[in-house]
């Protein structure tokens, strides 16, 4: 599924998001596509480059830090930020038949761009392996923002980072304490190297 929206979920603002939804039978049975088939999909899908800053989709409140950092990022730079929904599907299920609606993970995403007033790619893909999909996503050593809870024992999400940092990517984590509020001090050390 490949879908344009010229306005954001909020309304007002001048954001644009370029949705698209992919499954991994879009590939032959049993294999996920490789990164440059991913990337072809569809002439109209940007594809990532330059200075593109992926944001992957972790909870409402840590999505929304890390779209609000990876802005601070992109600045003036004239890269892009694409906000990718990895949504696992559990083996029980067919893979084309998420728990939750795909379209319902879309709007979310658009409410959450919206609320955050960046333009961003919104890319919502089914899989079994999240971690595997981002590798076959992700071009080697690409810059990933993801948002999560600050605490003291590791998170799914400082787990996540840490897999995608060992693997070459480099890896920006916003922590969001528990009360709400954005720490930046990840994305000013980031910066700063």
């Amino acid at each position: 599924m490949f879908r344009v929206d010229p306005q954001s979920a909020s309304g007002g603002s001048k954001v644009r998001q370029v949705i698209m939804t992919k499954t991994a039978t879009d590939a032959s049975p049993g294999r996920l596509p490789e990164h440059s088939e991913l990337q072809s999909t569809s002439a109209n899908f940007p594809p990532m480059d330059g200075f593109d800053v992926s944001v992957v989709f972790s909870d409402e409140p840590g999505t929304l830090a890390a779209l609000k950092a990876a802005a601070v990022l992109v600045g003036n730079l004239g890269g892009r930020i694409h906000l990718i929904a990895a949504q696992t599907v559990p083996y029980q299920l067919p893979a084309d038949r998420p728990p939750v609606a795909a379209s319902f993970t879309e709007q979310r995403l658009l409410e959450l761009a919206g609320q955050a007033d960046v333009e961003a790619v919104i890319q919502v893909y089914l899989c079994r392996d999240k971690l595997d999909l981002l590798r076959r996503l992700l071009p080697p050593g690409s810059i990933v923002v993801i948002g999560g809870r600050k605490h003291w024992w590791p998170t799914q999400e400082a787990r996540l980072c840490k897999l995608l940092s060992s693997r070459g990517y480099r890896v920006i984590f916003v922590a969001v304490p528990s009360g709400r509020t954005i720490d930046f001090t990840s994305v000013d050390q980031a910066l700063q190297r």
